[in-house]
């Protein structure tokens, strides 16, 4: 709503500007339209005519002000349109010039006119941008204006108006061209708007809008009286208008509404300003005028001398009056006004139009403080050389008294300063050293105590260690004490600057000035600057002094090192070398002139650690003893390691002033601990961690898990399948070479920071730290396991092994390293169990099942040592005669509460203890005493076969021992003692087989393989092995009737037996069918089921008792 009313009262203001004139008009004329249409014609075109011709006059004259092609176009323009509209008046129906009129001229004229006004205002907007020269177009349409002219002359255009019929076709066509060209004028103008004033591109709107509206109704009367001529020409009439307001906008009344808001940015300009005629009249101020002295506005047409210069002066006398009235330039003039005491600039700078000076801009520029800040400068410049001299005093001074007296000397001669003096405190007091400019002793009069009645500058300033001035003896208070000696001596301020050691107040420096007011902030900033190089001064040179004396001290030390054994390096507390002893030499082979006034750091190597040099320095620092070892680079770039001790010397005030380092060659021992601790903590095979250096890393993997607990560490524990089999095939180095190259796989599968580790004999563990996700860990394990699928060449032997594996993770598995190890172990174990060559996780079922096993494990020890076991025996026959021929010995486990316990449960487990030693010892005597036993109660001279583990075999000079010893106790026949053994025990090492084997021919027993078929036995070994009997494992026994594979198999073992010449025992036969079809394959022995289950030795001597009983009664 407020919008709308913003708008309309625009508009109403607009029209009460521009548009109240040609209403009157309109209203005047209307009426003559209808009673008097020729003279209502003439008046018209008359008006329009007068409009046209001003708007030309206004164009051409503001062009040289306002510098618009756009305005000269329309304004030059709109004069030719006048003359066509001159002759298209004096040529209309009625008038008296031109015989029988039929108003056809008149017509052609008004069409031109027409024609020519919208070219000239679809192209005025071309020439907005300045790319097109207004003078050639103006000239062609000049042209073309007396070509349209003459050729209306000499009736050269079609016919327009027909009496009675009216307008003819060709006019009516001709005009809506004309609307159309006025309709791409609109256009041409919406393309530039954002080039003109918004106002200015209104109007120009309604005026080409008002002559196309003009040129439809003009197409559409049949009579010269007809009402659409009257309001066609009334729209022309008012389309002039709009044209002449656009000029009338842009050539005067825009640039002087410009002109006056350009004057009032003067208001933005700091410096007084006013715009002041050729006749001295001031004609604008700016607010800085009006603010400096309370002008008001009603200065304006006041005279300039008497609002901006010197009173004293005359205006006729005045020379800045006489620039103004000539219109000259003036810059800078200094202008000094005595009852304000202020000093100022003028500056003069001429308004011109056509190189004519009608009026000046006069700036006025107060430069008091300019001035004042010149002469405080120059106190300044007295103060710069003040510090400029007294520095070089200080460079140039050998003793504080020297030094103090100078600095004294040149606040009086350089500074301007009426009296200096320098004191020190001494006893809490301040006592005068040195001073300048003193003529009546005034230092006499001063007693400073530095205790609560210091309350003057110099006390003030030892007190708070900052710099304090008085810059009106006369008037501050905390100066009275001294202001009447001060008076006498004319001192007006004075200034006391502390002089510091160690940030501790140790003097202070005063200077007296005759003027008040001598120091401001910027003077006591100086002052500030020139005690900080004074108490600089101070501190040098109790530091030389420190030097000379740590200089003597250092010579008299070198008298006592320079024989020491140790090599000795003395530096300044900047570790820059001053002293080194022969010793020093001897051990780095730098000499002492090489490495004067150079660092330590020459000696650095490029394996010495960053930390461990920072460490000494941060150490030293603090004045303490460091001691250590560090790796350094002798001249000739040998290294060696230094056991060395840095010692602090420090002073009578306990300050450093040097350090001293001694130090020995300690490589051979650094070595040498070096070899201890690969020892100790790596295996020598490997060079990987061993089982303690792997206990720490992972400890401090885990700990770093539990400050990170988005991370986790994984252990992995691996055994090589097969290991055993190539290092006795091949041999141990074979077997070592082969470790080196998988602990090489393993340490290309993992990180850096990971730790591979060996455990012993085929044992490694992998520490995976930091890991986020157990499948990085299956990525890991599964490539470990195909890189060991390959073939490893080892000493021109291409060699394929497997790996069980087992991981644990923590803290999913374990929180301690011991615990996650025995986990990883765990799953390592039960990787073997299925089937090696694979890896598994731990799980609590595994924690369990060794639970499980703990508890079997020492159940199984206690049955060994309480005698828990019981050896049954089972019968084996001879298929041709049907006659008992031997007994196989099984131990049997009876549990007093569990009863009795399968060998399938507690042998593997004996084996894998160790256990199974004492328990086959026990077998082969048990068997041997029971037999012996049994035979003296009737039982035929049979052999026992006895069974032995591949750990039993592998002492079998442990075995063969037992065997003997067991036949001689019980005085058991050797002969009829049997040893079973596997197939898979025998090819681990042929060499070593043959001589257990052949120990045990000598004592007489009968060597028979057991499970023959299963392993890997093959006929070379066969005849190389002492082999009595040859036992068909069970699993070929089972399906013999069914399977062909099975009977092709039994029935080939069986014929390479008998070629061989050993005897051959079937076990497992269960059916009559077995034992028909080993009989027919010439099968020696059997065993199994059919004849009889394996029974304890007094239930077969019963059995056996009886049968014989019974044979007995039926013969």
């Amino acid at each position: 709503m407020q919008s709308t009313q913003r708008i309309l009262k625009t508009l109403a203001q607009a029209y009460a500007q521009h548009w109240w004139l040609p209403t009157i008009m309109v209203l005047l004329l209307l009426p003559l339209g209808a009673s008097h249409f020729l003279l209502f014609h003439t008046l018209v075109e008359l008006f329009a005519i007068t409009i046209a011709v001003i708007s030309t006059i206004v164009a051409w004259n503001t062009y040289a002000l306002v510098k618009n092609q756009f305005l000269w176009i329309l304004g030059c323009g709109y004069f030719l349109i006048a003359g066509l509209d001159m002759a298209h008046m004096l040529t209309f129906v009625g008038m008296p010039f031109i015989e029988n009129n039929s108003g056809n001229t008149s017509l052609q004229f008004a069409s031109a006119v027409k024609f020519f006004e919208a070219v000239l205002l679809f192209s005025a907007p071309l020439f907005i941008n300045e790319r097109y020269q207004k003078r050639n177009f103006i000239i062609a349409l000049g042209f073309l204006g007396l070509v349209a002219g003459w050729s209306i002359f000499y009736d050269l255009l079609p016919v327009l108006y027909v009496d009675i019929e009216g307008l003819t076709d060709t006019k009516v066509y001709f005009e809506y061209f004309i609307v159309f060209l006025l309709a791409i004028a609109l256009v041409s103008f919406w393309r530039v708007r954002s080039k003109i004033e918004k106002s200015i591109f209104v109007v120009m709107n309604i005026a080409i809008t008002l002559s196309l509206l003009s040129a439809l109704t003009l197409s559409f009367y049949s009579a010269f009286d007809d009402s659409m001529i009257i309001v066609g020409h009334i729209l022309k009439l008012l389309s002039y208008w709009a044209v002449y307001v656009v000029l009338i906008e842009s050539s005067l009344r825009q640039p002087f509404l410009s002109l006056a808001r350009e004057a009032n940015t003067y208001d933005a300009v700091p410096d007084e300003t006013i715009l002041v005629d050729k006749f001295g009249y001031v004609r604008q101020i700016n607010e800085a005028v009006r603010s400096a002295a309370g002008y008001p506005i009603e200065a304006i047409g006041s005279r300039c001398h008497t609002l901006q210069h010197d009173p004293a002066i005359a205006e006729e006398n005045c020379e800045i009056c006489r620039y103004i009235s000539h219109g000259k330039i003036l810059t800078n003039q200094e202008l000094y006004i005595a009852h304000t005491q202020q000093w100022y600039e003028i500056s003069l700078s001429p308004i011109r139009y056509r190189n004519n000076s009608f009026a000046m801009v006069h700036v006025r520029r107060n430069v008091t403080t300019v001035y004042e800040a010149q002469e405080r400068s120059q106190l300044y410049n007295r103060l710069y050389s003040v510090l400029s001299y007294t520095n070089k005093a200080i460079a140039a001074a050998d003793s504080r008294k020297m030094m103090f007296d100078d600095i004294c000397a040149i606040a009086i001669q350089y500074g301007g300063f009426k009296m200096a003096w320098i004191g020190l405190v001494k006893d809490n007091h301040i006592k005068p050293q040195a001073h300048a400019g003193d003529k009546a002793d005034f230092l006499n009069t001063l007693d400073i105590v530095l205790d609560d009645s210091a309350v003057g500058p110099v006390g003030q300033a030892a007190k708070n260690n900052k710099v304090r001035c008085v810059n009106n003896t006369q008037t501050e208070a905390g100066f009275s004490r001294w202001r009447d000696a001060a008076k006498k001596q004319g001192y007006k301020a004075l200034a006391a600057v502390p002089l510091t050691l160690n940030n501790q107040v140790v003097g202070i420096f005063s200077i007296y000035s005759e003027l008040p007011d001598a120091f401001d902030d910027k003077m006591l900033a100086l002052l500030e600057l020139l005690g900080r190089d004074i108490s600089a001064a101070l501190k040098r040179l109790k530091e030389r002094q420190k030097q000379e004396f740590a200089e003597r001290k250092i010579q008299q030390l070198s008298q006592v090192v320079e024989q020491n054994s140790h090599a000795i390096l003395i530096t300044d507390t900047d570790f820059k070398i001053e002293y080194a002893n022969r010793a020093f030499t001897v051990l780095t082979g730098y000499l002492l002139q090489e490495i004067i006034n150079k660092t330590p750091a020459i000696l650095r190597s490029q394996y010495a650690e960053n930390e461990t040099y920072r460490e000494v320095s941060r150490i030293l620092r603090t004045g303490r003893r460091w001691s250590g070892q560090i790796r350094n680079q002798r001249k000739d770039g040998s290294l060696y390691w230094a056991l060395q001790t840095i010692t602090p010397i420090k002073n009578n005030e306990g300050e450093i002033t040097h350090y001293v380092s001694t130090s020995e060659d300690n490589t051979d021992l650094h070595n040498a601990q070096q070899t201890i601790e690969q020892l100790a903590f790596y295996d020598p095979l490997t060079n990987l961690p061993n089982r303690r250096l792997l206990s720490d890393r992972l400890q401090q993997a885990i700990e770093h898990a539990q400050r990170n607990p988005e991370e986790m560490v994984a252990v992995m524990v691996f055994d090589l399948d097969n290991f055993k089999t190539v290092n006795d095939s091949l041999g141990h180095n074979y077997g070592d070479e082969l470790l080196k190259a998988v602990a090489h796989i393993f340490q290309s599968q993992v990180r850096r920071e990971d730790t591979v580790s060996r455990q012993g004999g085929d044992e490694f563990t992998i520490v995976l730290a930091g890991m986020k996700t157990s499948q990085k860990v299956v990525d890991i394990a599964t490539s470990i396991l195909e890189k060991l699928s390959q073939p490893i060449t080892v000493c021109g032997h291409q060699v394929v092994i497997g790996s069980s594996i087992g991981i644990a993770i923590f803290p999913d598995d374990a929180d301690n390293p011991d615990e996650l190890l025995r986990n990883a172990d765990m799953a390592m174990y039960h990787a073997k169990d299925e089937g090696k060559n694979n890896f598994q996780f731990f799980t609590s079922a595994m924690n369990k099942q060794a639970h499980q096993r703990l508890l079997l494990e020492n159940k199984l020890r206690n049955a060994i040592e309480q005698n828990h076991f019981q050896l049954h025996y089972q019968p084996q026959i001879d298929l041709r005669s049907g006659e008992l021929v031997g007994l196989e010995a099984l131990i049997r486990w009876i549990d007093p509460e569990q009863g009795m316990i399968s060998p399938a449960e507690f042998i593997p487990l004996a084996e894998d203890t160790g256990l199974i030693g004492q328990i086959g010892d026990w077998v082969i005597e048990t068997a041997c005493k029971e037999m012996k036993t049994m035979h003296d109660k009737g039982l035929p001279k049979i052999k026992v076969a006895v069974n032995v583990s591949a750990f039993q075999f592998s002492h079998g000079k442990h075995l063969t021992k037992v065997i003997g010893s067991a036949l001689e106790k019980y005085n058991y026949p050797a002969e009829l003692f049997s040893l079973e053994l596997t197939e898979s025990i025998l090819i681990e090492d042929i060499n070593e087989t043959l001589n257990v084997l052949n120990s045990m021919r000598d004592l007489g027993i009968i060597l028979a393989i057991d499970d023959f078929g299963t392993g890997y036995s093959s006929l070379s070994y066969l005849k190389q092995f002492p082999i009595d009997i040859l036992k068909i494992d069970q699993s070929f026994i089972r399906d013999i009737t069914t399977d062909d594979s099975d009977k092709a198999i039994v029935s080939a073992i069986i014929a390479m037996a008998k070629q061989l010449g050993i005897e051959v025992l079937a076990e497992g036969v269960e059916e009559v069918a077995h034992q028909q079809f080993l009989q027919s394959q010439g099968c020696d022995y059997v065993q199994g089921y059919l004849y009889c289950k394996p029974i304890p030795a007094d239930t077969l001597l019963t059995r056996w008792q009886t049968i014989t009983l019974a044979s007995a009664d039926e013969y």
